[in-house]
Parts: structure tokens; sequence; C-alpha cells
């Protein structure tokens, strides 16, 4: 290349990128400067004309105006000094840019296909598998985003998308990022926001979005924008606290969107919930209506939330590069953005990972999902140092020690707030109703324990679906030092004033709390429950002020850990348990557990927003030092059954190289698929599961995997409402008050599925006056039952079902009773010696830490019937059950672990009613074919055995399509041989031609075969004559009528002598008449 060329190529590279450069530093000083209309005419006047002397008027304005200078402009400024630099080295630059040059002109890289999307006939938009498994899509480069912004520029018209909101009274520390957010955004398609909770992201950034112009008129990201929350309080509260915040005049401009419930779901700005967000995906997967997706608490590691994650590392790229070829074309026809607008019809998606910490690098260091680590947006926000105080003992009973710690701390501690971290609900309404007692009548609260243990009747009064996982035995010293009990909690800065200040307020309290003449000040306390049942109204009461003499006392659940921020919070008192839906062998249940360290430290902050506090945390020093540092994230800790049927709904072939950002593991995949196919959801199709028709309804459900398949066996009843209403009967685990001992109060004996569902129907059919009195007189938890009616609503009006529920007949119990059966095929009990043998259970998978005896002993396969069943009130014990869930206690007694396996909603069953699942489920195994016979296809006799407990048990026999299922998964070489001769010999007998049953006696005698035999031995005849029918492919009557004359002179050859007279002409008008 001549050197007049490239300096030529060198100038108009140089004036492009700074002519770019500059349009886009001018955007960036409009959207950041709040700048008087003068000033903004005055700016972009100089946009007109891009000289040089141009630019030193506008940077010469700026600076006698007090107007911040951009980067750009900055540089501006030693130009002088930039252009010497670049003379003193122009050979080497010379040299060294030609040959790039040369190197660009001669290497091309070679042109990626463009993966095709697919959309079926139900206008949902299937997954190219090229998106999803191979995640070489390419980066969009600095330049892909210039242009954009280039482009934005010229379609703004006068700032005209800009929006202006009111101003905080008080700005929230997430202001700091604002100038930072808007670059970030502007240049990357994925990035994280990292601070920690209180900092106001949640609420703050989507107005940023907003006054930027995403989401209403800003070129590109005209489309919707989604706030994901994992819960629904959060989604409700978020979107509530915005609305406020932007003023009458915008603010339909937000809403949400959640089970059961919705504000506005047309909006610009939506506020939803993950599963709304899969459901969504599922619809669209390509999203086109939306430009920007916030997902808010992604550390908190769901289900959900890792798919999304991956799906969207995918989509992200897709529409860039989508995007990016018919943006380019729209260039070349040099469009206007107005007729790019209605050309263009893939615009790019922007993902922000909005997380409390950066400590999940699943998701940051995972190659198969960013090939580079997205960019990190961190706030360190300043705290107040906390003094964190531990228990010298283990306590049992977490629960009345969290009621003595409120008391001590409300009745020696100065004023301040005081936020109370509980596990669940239940404990939470007990732990108010204790202290509404001690306030009132202090002497109550010394009553007994809530939870004893001393004998298993006692145990067994405990069980009311959610079970307390029994935590490991620390060995403890004897005695702990006072630095190991009483720690600071210390953030990056902070002063000795406010260290002396914390000792001070806890040694004072120390020395006078048991001194008579100690004159403690009284606040009056204002109690209040936080969780996620509570309506927006009652979740509002904790924003409320209160008076100078009053103390806020706020009992939670992990709601408060990251969700929401309480204000004026001086004082935690942490449990440090939670409840968390685990695995076991029926499928999950909720366990109490310890938390992680990483929830107790996100815990522990609350308490120093504001100024220095304490937490009071209800474990030891040694019980903290065993503690997880990550909370083990759904993955790996739930069962994925519905993370495959997602995938797979998708378009998702190869399950087990999806890039999960944390792989369930291979055995737990396999494990799941065993399940989907006993459940008829999915069947083999080659390497790969392939969705069925049944599990593809299934997918598309907004429920868990069994309340789903219990549902979508009604679809096409007649009397789907009331499989509706057993499916949200389920959507709660415990529906009885926390330590009460109640049946469901309507009995039918049909089991205890059935009464569940009565109750409910009972329940929905009351006004509301009568529906309190139910539940109170009945130990029921309304809240449960108002949860129930709102799963029921969602599914009324989805699939446009009638919810107003009358009797129901004997025919929808019979239903009923066979759907809730094959949900819970896995969850089978045998009566035998008073017990009932079950699928084995595994205690290490609820208790780590067992005695010596129960670690030899560690596999149950055994359980009885709670004391909450009808059966077990009505002193039955039917010989064959099937059982909802399994609860697990595991106690002392007299020093030695004791393990009791407890099952939960039950319903007898005849054995026989298993044969009916035989088709298809792996836990009904069959015999070899005991016989044949031909009945619109051809089928066997076999013995029939469930196959899931410790040993297979007898069910009955029944016909299978043949060979049967086990046969063919445990012969596959020779099923094809097998069903072939068994087709020939019902072929002969006369099963599928009946004219020909004249001969079957003759037949037999002439080849020496029993027809009446299963599996047929080795027979030379009937081996031609099946060889071939393979050959020919001929597996059923209707094959039968191609290649008549051949066939026939085929049983000629092989019946010989036996051929008779007239075989030929009934032979053939049988055949005509097909």
């Amino acid at each position: 290349m001549g050197k007049n060329k490239l300096h030529l190529k060198r100038a108009q590279a140089l004036a492009k990128k700074e002519t770019l450069a500059l349009r886009e530093s001018i955007i960036q000083q409009l959207k950041t400067t709040a700048l008087k209309p003068e000033q903004q005419n005055k700016l972009h006047s100089f946009q007109e004309n891009n000289s040089v002397q141009m630019q030193k008027s506008r940077i010469d304005y700026k600076t006698e105006n007090k107007i911040a200078l951009t980067d750009f402009e900055l540089k501006k400024t030693s130009k002088h000094q930039a252009l010497i630099e670049i003379d003193q080295a122009e050979n080497i630059l010379n040299r060294t840019f030609e040959e790039e040059i040369e190197e660009e002109e001669i290497i091309t890289e070679p042109e990626e296909p463009q993966p095709i999307v697919v959309v079926d006939e139900g206008k949902s938009t299937r997954v190219p598998l090229s998106v999803i498994q191979h995640p070489e899509l390419e980066e969009p480069s600095e330049n892909d985003f210039t242009r954009v912004s280039d482009y934005t520029e010229k379609a703004i018209q006068n700032n005209e998308y800009l929006l202006q909101f009111p101003q905080l009274p008080k700005p929230l520390p997430i202001e700091e990022l604002k100038v930072d957010f808007q670059h970030i955004i502007a240049n990357n398609d994925i990035f994280v926001i990292s601070t920690s909770t209180g900092t106001g992201k949640s609420t703050q950034i989507p107005k940023y979005l907003l006054e930027y112009g995403y989401g209403h008129n800003r070129f590109g990201y005209k489309q919707n924008i989604i706030i994901t929350e994992p819960r629904r309080i959060a989604a409700a509260s978020c979107c509530d606290r915005v609305r406020q915040e932007i003023g009458s005049q915008f603010e339909d401009y937000v809403g949400y969107a959640v089970r059961g419930e919705n504000l506005n779901p047309g909006a610009k700005v939506l506020f939803v919930t993950e599963g709304v967000l899969m459901q969504q995906l599922q619809t669209d997967f390509m999203l086109k209506n939306i430009s920007v997706i916030v997902l808010d608490e992604a550390h908190e590691r769901s289900q959900s939330m890792d798919i999304i994650i991956a799906l969207l590392s995918r989509l992200v790229a897709l529409r860039r590069k989508q995007f990016e070829e018919q943006f380019n074309t729209c260039l070349q026809k040099q469009m206007t953005p107005e007729q790019m607008e209605q050309t263009i019809t893939t615009y790019p998606l922007k993902v922000i990972l909005m997380s409390a910490t950066l400590q999940n690098e699943d998701y940051f260091k995972n190659k198969k999902l960013f090939k580079q680590k997205p960019p990190v947006l961190e706030l360190n926000q300043q705290m107040f140092p906390v003094a964190v105080h531990y228990e010298s003992v283990q306590e049992n009973d977490f629960l009345m020690k969290t009621v003595q710690k409120i008391q001590f701390v409300h009745e020696n501690f100065g004023s301040g707030s005081i936020l109370v971290f509980l596990s669940g609900q239940g404990e939470i309404r007990e732990c108010i109703s204790q202290l509404e007692s001690y306030f009132n009548e202090p002497a109550k609260l010394s009553g007994p324990a809530i939870i004893q243990d001393e004998v298993e009747d006692e145990l067994i009064n405990q069980i009311v679906g959610e079970t307390e996982t029994v935590q490991p035995n620390i060995e403890e010293p004897q005695v702990y030092t006072e630095d190991q009990l009483h720690t600071v909690f210390i953030p990056n800065q902070f002063t000795q004033e406010q260290l002396d200040e914390l000792k001070r307020e806890y040694d004072e309290v120390e020395t006078k709390k048991d001194k008579p003449e100690f004159v403690k000040k009284v606040y009056t306390p204002k109690i209040l429950p936080l969780h996620g049942q509570l309506t927006i109204e009652e979740q509002q009461l904790i924003f409320k002020p209160i008076g100078e003499n009053e103390r806020l006392i706020i009992i939670a659940t992990n709601v408060a850990e990251s969700s929401l921020t309480i204000p004026a919070v001086k004082y935690v008192i942490d449990a440090c348990r939670q409840k968390q839906k685990v695995q076991t062998n029926t499928g999950c249940r909720l366990a109490v557990q310890l938390c992680a360290e990483s929830n107790l430290i996100q815990r522990t902050g609350r308490a120093g927003r504001v100024c220095v506090g304490h937490c009071f945390r209800l474990i030891t020093p040694g019980q903290m030092i065993s503690l997880d540092q990550q909370q083990k994230c759904e993955m790996l800790r739930l069962p994925v059954e519905s993370v495959i049927l997602n995938l797979l709904e998708l378009g998702v072939r190869d399950i087990e190289h999806f890039p999960f950002p944390t792989h369930p593991g291979v055995d737990r995949l396999m494990l799941a698929l065993e399940n989907l196919y006993g459940l008829n959801c999915i069947v083999r199709e080659g390497d790969f599961p392939k969705l069925t028709q049944f599990g593809s309804q299934v997918a598309k459900m907004p429920l868990d995997i069994k309340q789903s398949v219990i549902f979508a066996q009604g679809l096409d009843s007649q009397h789907i409402l009331y499989f509706a209403m057993m499916a949200a009967t389920y959507s709660v685990e415990n529906l009885f008050q926390f330590g009460q001992e109640f049946t469901y109060p309507i009995k039918t004996k049909h089991g205890d599925f059935i009464d569940r569902l009565f109750t409910f129907g009972a329940y929905i059919t009351f006004d509301s006056k009568k529906r309190k009195s139910f539940c109170q007189q009945n130990g029921l938890r309304q809240d449960a039952f108002n949860e129930m009616e709102k799963v029921l609503q969602t599914l009324a009006r989805k699939y446009q079902i009638e919810d107003k529920p009358g009797k129901p007949s004997q025919q929808a119990i019979t239903e009923l009773k066979q759907a809730v059966m094959q949900t819970c095929i896995k969850n089978i009990g045998f009566l035998v010696d008073q017990k009932y043998q079950i699928a084995p259970i595994n205690l290490f998978d609820f208790e780590k830490n067992l005695d010596e005896t129960l670690r030899k002993n560690h596999i149950l396969d055994d359980a009885k019937i709670n004391k909450f069943s009808y059966y077990y009130k009505a002193n039955l014990q039917p010989k064959c059950i099937i059982y909802f869930s399994t609860d697990v206690l595991i106690t002392k007694i007299e020093d030695n672990q004791v393990a009791s396996v407890f099952m939960n909603d039950i319903q007898e069953i005849k054995q026989e009613d298993l044969l009916s699942l035989a088709e298809y489920s792996p836990f009904i195994t069959t015999s070899a074919p005991l016989q044949s016979r031909y009945s619109n296809n051809l089928q066997a006799k076999v013995t029939c055995y469930y196959d899931n407990l410790h040993q297979r048990t007898h069910v009955g026999e029944t016909w299978v399509s043949y060979p049967g299922r086990t046969f063919a998964n445990d012969n596959p070489s020779i099923t094809q041989l097998e069903y072939a001769r068994a087709f020939t010999v019902s072929l002969l007998k006369g099963d599928i031609i009946k004219p020909l049953q004249q001969f079957s006696s003759q037949v037999q005698n002439s080849i020496k075969i029993n027809f009446n035999k299963g599996l047929i031995s080795k027979n030379t005849a009937i081996d031609e004559l099946s060889n071939f029918f393979i050959q020919k492919g001929v597996r059923s009557a209707k094959d039968i009528k191609n290649g008549v004359r051949e066939q026939i002179h085929k049983f000629k050859d092989l019946l010989g002598k036996c051929y008779m007279t007239g075989f030929e002409q009934v032979w053939n008008e049988v055949v005509k008449g097909m």
C-alpha cells in the first residue's frame, strides 16, 4: 500500500472515530447534566459543524459556564501534546499500521451461519439448538454500540425522550453510580450491579432507565422493561414504591404481574416474579417486546434464575447479531431513523444482573455462560460498626429464646427499631402471640417450651407438614471467652468513637440490668409481622412513622434479608434459621435449617444502616464456625424435573450439556428423567428425551411438577374444576396452624386427598366472616387457604374454568383418585407386620451428624401414618396406600438417636389399580409375555410388580403392548423378532383376520406349535414368516393388504401339506374387504 494512500486511510478512520465519539459525548452530556434550556440549545448547535474551531468554542463555552467537560473534550485540551507524540513515533506507527491493514485485508473470518428460529403452529418460538448448545456467537464490538448511539442521537429530536422525576428528599446511596450506570449500559449488553442491600438499586435503576429513554422513546430500546424479583411481596412492594416516587403524572408507566395478581400489566416497566418471565420465554423466546431485563437478587440462585441467565446469555448475542444485520442493511439504503423503525424487526436486548454479593462465581467465571466476564458496577456502601453477640450454650428451643431476647433488648437498650428473623409464618405468629401475652402478663412468658421431645408420641404431635431439621451437635468448649461471645462487625470506614459507643452501650446494660435501682426507660412496643403472604397494605405498615415513646418490633422471615429495606433498625435478633425446600425421595419438603454465613452477614448489615447497632445471633461461636459459607443453590438442592420440562418445552434436547451456571449433576438428571418417564411427561427418542403432548401441557403450567401433573390429567375432563382445586390445595404445603393437632374438618371416607379437596371447597363457598370462624374452629391457616384460592383463580382465568364448585360426583372423585395415583406412583406403601413398606429413605439426606446406631442403619424402608390422617383417627390400616409426602423425625431418647418416618395425606388403593400404569411407569415392571393377542394392536399378557421398594411386590396380571416395556428394555436386540413372531401367531390363530380361525387347530398340528404360549421357542415356519413380515414392514392388520399375492405363496411354502382347500379363497376375500 502506498504511503499517501495509507495516510489518507488513517485520516479517514480517525475523522470518523472522532465524529462518532463527539456525537456520543454530546449525548452523554445532555443526559447527565442538569442544564438550562438555553444552554442545551447552545450545546446542541455545536453539532451542526464539527470543525476544530467549533470544538474549541464548545469547550470554552462550557468552561465559562462551569459545565463539566466530557472525557473526549478533556482529551482535546491536550491535543497539541498528543500530536507531537504521534509525530515522534510516525515511522514506527506507519510501519505497524500498514502491516495491520494488509493483514486485515488478507485474513477474513468465516461468516457464522445465522441460527434459524422455528415458529410452531401455536406461535410459540422454539429455541434453535445452535443458540443454546454453542456459546460462540460473536460479542458485539465497541463500534456497534457507537453506531447505534449515533442513530439514537439523530432520533431523539431535542431531548424529548428524557423524563424528569421528582427528586427524593434524601438521595439514596445508589445515586453515586447514576452517571457510571448511564455509561455502562450504553456500551454493554450484559453487566452486573453489585451493591449491598438497602442502597436503593431495586427502585432507582428502573427510574434511571426511564429517564434515559429506555422502554418508551429511545431508538432501538422502545420496548418494555422487565424487572424480576424472587418474591411476590418484593415485586408488588417495589412497584408501589416506584409509582409513588415518579409521581402521578408517570405512575401508569409502572406495574407488576405475579401469580394471581397484577397491576397495570401493560406498563412500560413491569415488576414480575421469575416464573412469569419463564412463561414469557416459553411463549416467545426472542422476547421481542422487551428491550431491558433487570434480574434483581441474582445471588439467591433459584432454579428459574439459573435457567433464565443461561438462556439470556445466548439470546442477547442472537438479538444483537440479527439487529446488526438489519441495521447495516438500513445504513446501506440510507434510511432515516423513522424508516429504520418501520423496517427493523429485531432490536438489541440489555440484561442487568443485580446482586448483593459477587461471591457466586458460578455466574461470573463460567465460560459456558460468558466468554468474557461481564463488567461490574460496584458500590461499597458506608456502614456503621455492629456489635455481634452470641449465645454461650446451644439452644434447642430457638423460638422461646427469641422471645426472651426480644424482651431483653426492648427493656434494656435505648431507642431504635428491632428486626427479628425467624424461619416461617408459623413461628412468627407464635412469637407475636407470646410477646403480646408477656407485655400484658409477664408470667406467661416462662411457660412450657413449644417443642418437646421426650417420647415418640410427643414427636408425632409436632408433625404439621413442615419439619425442623435437627442441627449438628458441635463439640464446644465448656466456657467461651467474652471476646468470642461479643465481636464487632467493622465496615471499611469507621471511627474509634463509634466502637467506643458500641462497647459503652452493652457494658451499661450488663452492669445495670440486674440492679433494682436501675431505672429502665419504657417504650411502648409496636409489633408487626413481615412475610410473603401479607397484602401490600399490611406490608406498608412497617414504613409508617411511630411515636417518640414507641418502639417498632418487626418479626420477619428472610424476606427482610434482601427484598425489602426497613428504616431505622438498630437491633437485629437473628434466630439464624430459615425454611428451605429440600429434596427427598418423595419430592420436596420444607425444612428449618441453619442459615449460611453469607445470609447472617446480610442480616447483620440491617443494623448498621443509620447508626451503630447490635446483632444478637442465637447460636454459639462454635455453631457459627460450622456454617456453610454460601447457601447451596437450588439447582443442587431441589428436584430438577421442572427444569427439564421447561428446557424441553423451549426446544433444548441435550439437557446434559445445557450451559447451567451450576450443573445439577448427571445422576440427578437421570433420576429426574426416570420420574418424568413414569409420569408420562416424556418418551425416549433416539439419544434424547422428547416431550409428550401431556408433558408439554405440564410444562406450561404455573405450578410445581406434582400440582401440574394432577391438573393436566383433568384438562379433557368435564370435571376440570375439581382437578384445578386439587392442584391448588397442594400449592401450600401446610394447612394447619403451628402446634395444632387437627384433621381435615370435612370427612368423606375417600381418604385425605379428597377430604382436603372438600375442606377447600367448603372454605371458598363461605363469606368472609364464616371463613374466619371456620379456620379458627378447625386449626386451619386462613392465609394458606387465601393463597390456594389465588392459585385456583389463576388457573380459572387461564383455562376459562367456572370457579364456583358444587359437590363433586362419584365419577369426579374416581377420576381424581386415579390422577393422584398416577402423580404419586413413587409413593406407594404396602402393609407388612403393622408397618408400611415404602421406598427406602437415606437418613443422611436429612441429618449428616448421625450417632453410631443410625450410621449403621441409615436406610429406613418402613413408615407410619401420621396422626392428622383420617385413617389414623379411624384406626384403619389399608393393605395398600398412596401418600403425598413423608416427614422424617430424628431425636434423642436417653442419649440415643431415634428416627421415625410418617406419611402425609393418605389414600387407600387396591393393588390391581396399579395395573393401569403398567404401560409406561418405570416403577411397574413386567414379566416376559405369558400370552399374546391382537385387539386393535398386538398385546402381551404379563405379570406386574411394583418395583420401588426394597423388594419388588407382586401386583397382578394385565395386558400391555407387546412384548411389554420391561422385556423390550432388557432385550432390545430381539424385540423386533419377538414382535414379528407374536404377530405371526396372532395371524395364524385368526385373531387378526377372524375367518382364518377355522384353520387354527390344523395349522398348530402342521407346524407343531402351541398358540397359547407367550414367547415362541425356535420354530422354522414361524421364524421364516416372521422374517418375511420384518422385511416387508408388516406390523398391523392394515399392512397385510400390501403384497397379498406374495404372502399367499409364502403361506403355501410354509404350511406345505397343511394347506387346506378354501384357505386361499378365504384369504383373498378378506383382504379385498380391507
